[in-house]
C-alpha cells in the first residue's frame, strides 16, 4: 500500500477556519458517514471478549493454518457460528503465525503475530457485529504472511530442545547470559524451561533490556516483544512456548551491530545516575522543549537531554509527552513526501514508544525502566534519520507549529469530511476537537470504524491503537496533537470499503451473522 498522501497547505484554510467558528459547515467530499454510525457512540457498550479455551485456541491455529486462503473466511465464519469466540481465533492466528512464520525480521511478513493485541483492543472497543472486523483481518494477514515465508524458503519454528535443568534462578541467569551473548542455541533451551517454569512477569524483566537493546529494522525488535507480552496476558497463557520461543529467535536473528551501539552506552550511563533525583514534576514546557530537540538533536544528544531533565526533576511523564508529540509531527510532516509508502514507515516513531512505554509500566525494576527511557530517547533520533534518507521526511518548515486551531467548537463530523480536502485543516480541526474529552472519544470512536471498513493494510490498526492508547496516557495540554495527524495517515470517508471487509461481509453472511448498518455484494 501507499502511505495516504494529501495535498499541501490549502491557501483558503485560515478563511476555512474563521468560518467553521462561526458555524459554518463543510461541504463532505467523500461518502456518507452514516453506514459507521453504530461505531460512532450510539448503540449498546462494547463486550469483552470471552476468556478462550486452551484446546480450542490449538484446534483453530491448526485449521487456520492449513486452509487455503480462499476457503479461510468461510471456514472461519462456520466457527463462529459454531461458538469460536474472537479471542480463540486471535489466539489461533498468534499460533499459528510463531509456527510458520519466520520472526526475522521482526516486522514485514510478520505483522500477523504482532497485530494480535492490537486486533484484540479493536474488537473489545467495537460494538455488535463490527467485533469480528479485526479477526477476519488477521486471519487475511495470516495468510498473506505464510504466502511470503513460503516463498522465502518456507521456514516452521524447529522442535523445542531439550529443556534447561535446574531451579528457576539458574534458568533466570543463564537465559540473561545467552541473550547478552547472543547464544540462541542455549537462550533457545533456556527460554523453553523458562516458559515451563517461570511466571510470565519474570521472563520478561529478562527480557525487556534486550527487546530494547537493537534498533534494527526501525524497531521491529522491541515492538515484538511488547506485543508478544500484551497478547499472552490478554489472549493465550496456556500455549506461551511456541511463542516465547519464536520471541527469542527474533531478538537474536540479526546479531549485534551499529544498530546495538547505543545499548552499551545507555546501560553504564543507568548504572552512573544517582539513585534519587529531585521530587519529579509535571512539566509541559519540558515536554514541548526536548519536542523541539528532537528535531534536530542526535542520538547522544537526545539521551543527553533526557538525563538533564531527570536530574534537575522533570517527570519521566512529561519525558515521554515530549517524545509521543515529536513521533506524532514526524508522521505529519511526511505527508508531503514524494516517497513511496513516506507514511506506512513513518508510524513507526510512534508504535515504538508505545512498545516502550508498555514495557516502562509493566517492569518492577528501576534499572530497567531507566534504561528503557534512555534507549527509546535514542530511537527517536534514529528513526527521523532513517526516515529522512528513505522518504524524503524534511523538518523544515512548520510542522505542529502551523496548526491553528479554530477558537469555538467543530464537530466531530466536520472534522472527518474535511480531512477528504486537505489534512491540514483536518488537523487544526482536530486541535480544537481533542480539547473535550467526549469529542475526542467520539473522534477516535470514527478513526477506528473507519479503519476497521476501509483499511486495506495492518499498519493501520497497530498505527491506530498505538495513538488511540498513547493520546490517552498525555498531558491534556499536549495530547490533542497526538490526534491532530492522525486523519493524514488513516482512512477517511472518501476511501472505499476495503476488499477485507466485504469478503468478511459475504463470508460471515453465508452463516447468518450480519455486520450492523452493511450490505453485502449480493444486495
Amino acid at each position: 500500500m501507499t502511505g495516504k498522501r494529501r495535498t499541501g497547505v490549502d491557501r483558503s484554510r485560515r478563511r476555512l477556519l474563521k468560518r467553521l467558528a462561526a458555524g459554518a459547515v463543510v461541504a463532505s467530499t467523500g461518502a456518507s458517514l452514516s453506514p459507521l454510525a453504530v461505531a460512532s457512540g450510539t448503540g449498546p457498550a462494547p463486550a469483552r471478549a470471552a476468556a478462550p479455551r486452551a484446546g480450542k485456541v490449538l484446534e483453530l491455529a491448526e485449521l487456520l493454518r492449513k486452509t487455503p486462503a480462499d476457503r479461510v473466511f468461510d471456514v472461519a465464519a462456520a466457527q463462529v457460528r459454531d461458538g469460536a469466540t474472537e479471542k480463540e481465533l486471535l489466539g489461533g492466528t498468534l499460533l499459528a503465525g510463531v509456527r510458520d512464520v519466520k520472526p526475522v525480521p521482526a516486522g514485514t511478513k510478520f505483522h500477523v503475530v504482532l497485530l494480535v493485541p492490537s486486533a484484540l483492543e479493536l474488537t473489545e472497543a467495537s460494538r455488535g457485529t463490527d467485533r469480528w472486523l479485526p479477526v477476519f483481518f488477521n486471519i487475511h494477514t495470516l495468510k498473506n504472511s505464510q504466502a511470503r515465508d513460503i516463498s522465502e524458503g518456507d521456514w516452521e519454528l524447529p522442535a523445542a530442545p531439550p529443556p534447561l535443568s535446574g531451579r528457576p534462578f539458574e534458568i533466570r541467569r543463564t537465559l540473561a547470559g545467552a541473550l547478552e551473548a547472543w547464544d540462541l542455541e542455549t537462550a533457545d533451551r533456556a527460554i523453553t524451561a523458562a516458559a515451563r517454569q517461570l511466571e510470565l512477569d519474570d521472563v520478561f524483566e529478562i527480557i525487556w533490556p534486550f527487546g530494547a537493546r537493537d534498533f534494527h529494522n526501525i524497531g521491529h525488535k522491541m515492538i515484538h516483544a511488547s506485543q508478544v507480552y500484551r497478547a499472552l496476558r490478554m489472549i493465550d497463557g496456556h500455549h506461551r512456548e511456541p511463542v516465547l520461543r519464536s520471541l527469542v529467535q527474533g531478538l537474536l536473528g540479526v546479531g549485534p551491530g551499529a544498530s546495538s551501539a547505543d545499548y552499551g552506552k545507555n546501560v553504564r550511563r543507568v548504572q552512573s545516575l544517582p539513585s534519587d533525583f529531585n521530587p519529579p514534576k509535571v512539566d509541559p514546557d519540558a515536554a514541548w522543549e526536548l519536542f523541539r530537540r528532537l528535531r534536530t538533536a542526535t542520538a547522544e544528544q537526545a539521551v543527553e537531554t533526557v538525563v538533564e531533565m531527570l536530574v534537575r526533576g522533570v517527570a519521566p511523564s512529561s519525558i515521554w509527552d515530549g517524545m509521543r508529540v515529536h513521533a506524532s509531527e514526524v508522521l505529519f510532516r511526511l505527508r508531503l513526501s514524494d516517497a513511496r509508502n513516506a507514511q506506512l514507515l513513518g508510524v513507526h516513531p510512534l508504535t515504538i514508544i508505545n512498545a516502550f512505554h508498555n514495557a516502562y509500566k509493566t517492569t518492577h525494576l528501576e534499572r530497567t525502566r531507566r534504561l528503557l527511557l534512555l534507549q527509546c530517547a535514542a530511537w527517536m533520533p534514529h528513526a527521523r534519520e532513517l526516515l529522512k534518507r528513505a522518504k524524503k521526511l524534511s523538518m523544515k518548515g512548520p510542522g505542529f507549529d502551523g496548526l491553528d486551531a479554530p477558537t469555538d467548537r467543530v464537530t466531530v463530523d466536520d472534522t472527518v469530511r474535511a480531512a477528504d480536502r486537505d489534512a491540514v485543516l483536518s488537523g487544526s480541526m482536530v486541535l480544537r476537537v481533542a480539547r473535550d474529552r467526549s469529542d475526542a472519544e467520539a473522534f477516535i470512536d470514527r478513526c477506528r470504524a473507519l479503519v476497521l471498513r476501509k483499511s486495506p493494510e495492518h499498519h493501520h490498526h497497530k498505527y491506530a491503537v498505538a495513538a488511540f492508547e498513547e493520546f490517552r496516557k498525555t498531558d491534556p495540554r499536549l495530547a490533542p496533537y497526538l490526534l491532530a495527524t492522525s486523519l493524514s495517515y488513516l482512512p477517511t470517508p472518501g476511501d472505499a470499503m476495503s476488499g477485507v471487509y466485504e469478503r468478511t461481509l459475504t463470508a460471515l453472511s453465508k452463516v447468518g451473522i450480519r455486520i450492523a448498518g452493511a450490505k453485502t455484494p449480493a444486495d
